[in-house]
């Protein structure tokens, strides 16, 4: 492997973090793309009044929880409330500011503590930190029949009957393990117009949750048997690649105080840690939870389990249960093989979402020593920094500024093969600022600027994303985004701008995108340009089975492309 490949596979996560954090959080909060589409006013009145009367209405053998936006992307909305409050299959969610009700989800995938949602009605956009609440309905019990009485007075002559005197059937037995999750089949093809270039995947992927009926264990597995073929090698022919990959698969133990999981782990308190084969254990303190993990480090490749490299990992959360649900964690890991230290690192994290409508995040990693020629023996140093605070003004202005610090992490390994006159070691800085304006009827417009810090002055690189959406335009159902993107650096400038419609037509969810950009390179007065044309299509074959479809034409600098996706998912 070149040099500047190892280099760029060391620091792509870390940057992408850093770099894409608003594009993620804000850029994508704004605009969603809905899964399922309710056209008109008047259908959307028919789905949100029966809920908020249900909730009203609610019996005193049903129950309201509730819990809070944490994380938007691409359509779907995920809350910090899962299994273990008793979120199930397809439930629906109220989300609420205040006492506006802001949009209807229906939960889609789960974990034992969080819940990803689609978006099925929408009167004003989301936000991270805007409440959630939903209602979950006991099942009736058997109605209990009145005792049957004896008159045993002499003008009794028989017997007095219940109204109903059939028999009770006695409940079914639940099955010992309860299964469920999703398998999708996957098709993925890019076809260059240099033949080399081509790529074909084709997979199956998985995720299964099995938990017992009678015991506090459960399975997690989820993971993909992928086979990859590129330029001219057909998909299962000896030139292609084995692209699996197992991202967890777990056997683990919950009795709500002591939680021990065996397998490949990424565990729940602090999955900024990455994954581990092994064993974590770990225990909770009323608001408290501490542990360690104990294992190897897998590969990058993510595929059969790897004893090259060791790794421990120790951890306390504190989890508040007050109005303004503060979580605090710290993390200590280390990964060392047989010549001696690899990497080691503190990590921290602390975020909390107060009901007036301001959020504050951070997050903080500093390895214990630097890399340089393969020795592990450097100072203390900052690696990551990231805090950011954003406050709700009102129900249509929402503002937000964040301030961020990193550099990229090379392992000892990684520093054996590269001279230190390539290892990039600079702490760069850089801050943003982000708003986000709801005008009417669910039209918006958002605006992020950031500025970073060079060699010759803090600001001079920057880069500004700025957008307006519509959903559900004049009552027709159709969706719209418009973009324009500037990112300045010290040797070019890019510039794009580009468009998105989405409807729903008979049932099936159609999307259109347009996007071009131009790159201008200062120091050889030379431009590229390139533009993107877009179709996706999700359509509900059956309550449980849906199909995707995504289909891109490039047309960049010499050469063009077009890119196809297939995905057919089946829940379960």
């Amino acid at each position: 492997m070149e040099q500047h490949e190892l280099l760029s596979m060391s620091s792509y996560g870390r940057w992408r973090r850093i770099n894409n954090y608003f594009d993620q959080i804000i850029f994508n909060v704004i605009f969603h793309k809905t899964c399922c589409n309710y056209e008109g006013t008047s259908l959307r009145k028919a789905v949100l009044i029966p809920l908020l009367f249900l909730a009203l209405a609610v019996s005193a053998k049903d129950r309201t929880i509730s819990g809070k936006v944490i994380y938007i992307a691409a359509g779907s909305v995920y809350t910090s409330i899962g299994r273990e409050a008793g979120v199930s299959d397809s439930l629906r969610m109220a989300v609420l500011r205040g006492k506006d009700t802001l949009a209807v989800l229906q939960e889609f995938a789960l974990s034992s503590k969080t819940s990803a949602c689609r978006i099925i009605d929408m009167r004003k956009q989301v936000s991270v930190g805007d409440s959630v609440e939903a209602v979950l309905q006991t099942p009736p019990t058997q109605e209990i029949l009145p005792p049957v009485r004896h008159d045993t007075s002499a003008s009794a002559a028989k017997e007095v009957k219940p109204p109903n005197s059939s028999p009770v059937q006695s409940p079914e037995k639940p099955p010992v393990m309860k299964i469920n999750g999703r398998i999708s089949i996957q098709y993925n093809a890019l076809y260059s117009d240099y033949s080399p270039q081509d790529f074909q995947q084709s997979g199956v992927t998985l995720n299964l949750h099995s938990e017992a009926s009678d015991a506090p264990v459960k399975f997690e597995m989820y993971g993909n048997l992928r086979n990859s073929a590129r330029g001219s090698n057909g998909l299962f022919s000896g030139g292609s690649s084995n692209d699996s990959r197992i991202y967890r698969m777990s056997l683990e133990y919950d009795d709500r105080t002591n939680i021990l999981s065996i397998g490949r782990i990424l565990s729940p308190f602090s999955s900024y840690l990455g994954y581990i084969d092994g064993v974590s254990i770990a225990r909770r303190w009323g608001n408290m939870t501490g542990g360690a993990s104990i294992g190897y480090q897998p590969d990058s490749y993510l595929q059969m389990p790897s004893t090259e490299n060791k790794k421990l990992t120790l951890f306390a959360q504190y989890q508040g249960t007050d109005s303004w649900k503060p979580r605090a964690d710290i993390v200590y890991a280390r990964v060392w093989s047989g010549i001696g230290i690899e990497q080691e690192a503190v990590s921290a994290l602390f975020n909390m979402y107060s009901p007036g409508g301001l959020s504050l995040y951070a997050n903080t990693e500093v390895e214990m020593h630097t890399s340089s020629q393969g020795n592990y023996s450097g100072p203390p140093a900052l690696s990551l920094f990231y805090c950011s605070l954003n406050y709700m003004f009102s129900d249509f202005i929402t503002a937000g500024i964040g301030i961020d610090a990193s550099r990229p992490v090379f392992t000892r390994a990684l520093t054996r093969l590269i001279p230190d006159s390539l290892l990039d070691n600079q702490l760069q800085s850089g801050i943003s600022l982000n708003l986000n304006v709801s005008l009417w009827r669910g039209a918006g417009f958002f605006d992020t600027y950031t500025a970073r810090s060079s060699n010759e002055e803090f600001g001079r690189d920057y880069s500004n994303s700025s957008g307006f959406f519509a959903a559900d335009i004049e009552g027709t159902g159709v969706m719209m985004r418009l973009n324009y993107f500037l990112n300045k650096s010290e040797l070019t400038r890019t510039q794009g701008y580009g468009a998105a419609v989405q409807r729903t037509i008979i049932g099936i969810d159609c999307g259109i995108r347009f996007q071009k950009y131009r790159s201008i390179y200062d120091q050889i007065d030379m431009a590229n340009e390139s533009t993107t044309i877009g179709f996706d299509l999700m359509a509900m074959l059956a309550p449980q089975l849906t199909l995707f479809g995504s289909f891109d034409r490039l047309q960049g600098p010499g050469s063009s492309s077009t890119s196809i996706f297939l995905e057919l998912s089946e829940r379960f």
